[in-house]
């Protein structure tokens, strides 16, 4: 039999009762992250709740996570994995402008999908370690992605202060304070976007006004801690530091963006 002959391999067999108890798993985490957001003073609904809001039985969610605390983990893989199917770096090289639009519109994405999760994993993490590599695992891409994005403006820094820019960054663009401003401040999505994109940058001087001042009136020890406000500064002081970095420098909150008609 020549090579031309030889039959075509066959494509390999899907198992659709796998198929079907993976998408039963999502649908489980799915239901979990909603009653979350629904309720988030509950860190850990009821399995019943959970099996009713997935349309499967209190068996289904045990045949596939051995206890809660499991679904908690893998509801947290389930959003690292989304966020970053959903968050790719765009428009990296634009200019700064350009950048900082998308990497606000993508980070306000992210916080408003993960903000009830993120609570609860801080809140349950003492009790549960294998909470801990994916809280790290989060942060550490929210500062590959920073590295990306700002690669212009973090390659003029020494390595001291290019590490203690990122760790200033992470902190004011943080979930927790993302979620500060809409709930303390009352802003809306749109607002906190308007916010940080149409202001012009350097990124951590008037997206992260708000924030750095309500940390200063709580006294958190560390956005005043000299190395990071010193971070902060390094930004101010780049050359091409307009209006919205001199406000930043000299205490003024951002101006408001015009509004029309």
């Amino acid at each position: 039999m020549s090579g031309s002959d030889t039959p075509p391999s066959r494509p390999p067999r899907v198992d659709g009762r796998r198929l079907r108890s993976e998408r039963t798993k999502q649908l489980i985490i799915e239901a979990y992250l909603a009653l979350l957001r629904e309720n988030p003073a509950t860190p850990m609904p009821t399995a019943a709740r959970i099996a009713e809001r997935a349309g499967y039985s209190v068996r289904s969610i045990f045949e596939r996570f051995p206890d809660l605390n499991k679904l908690r983990a893998a509801a947290a893989d389930y959003q690292l994995a989304q966020a970053a199917a959903l968050a790719p770096p765009r428009n990296i090289d634009g200019d700064r402008k350009t950048r900082i639009k998308s990497q606000v519109e993508t980070r306000a994405g992210t916080c408003e999908r993960g903000v009830a999760l993120w609570r609860v994993l801080i809140f349950s993490i003492d009790q549960d370690e294998d909470l801990k590599p994916r809280v790290r695992t989060a942060r550490e891409r929210t500062i590959e992605r920073m590295e990306i994005m700002y690669r212009p403006e973090l390659s003029t820094l020494s390595e001291r202060d290019r590490k203690h820019m990122l760790i200033a960054l992470e902190a004011i663009t943080d979930i927790e304070s993302w979620a500060r401003m809409r709930e303390l401040y009352g802003l809306s999505r749109r607002g906190l976007r308007d916010m940080d994109a149409d202001h012009r940058p350097p990124a951590a001087a008037d997206a992260g006004f708000l924030t750095l001042r309500a940390a200063e009136r709580r006294k958190a020890r560390f956005v005043g801690s000299p190395p990071a406000m010193a971070a902060v500064a390094q930004l101010v002081r780049a050359p091409d530091c307009d209006s919205g970095c001199r406000r930043f420098k000299s205490g003024r909150p951002p101006q408001s963006p015009a509004r029309h008609g």
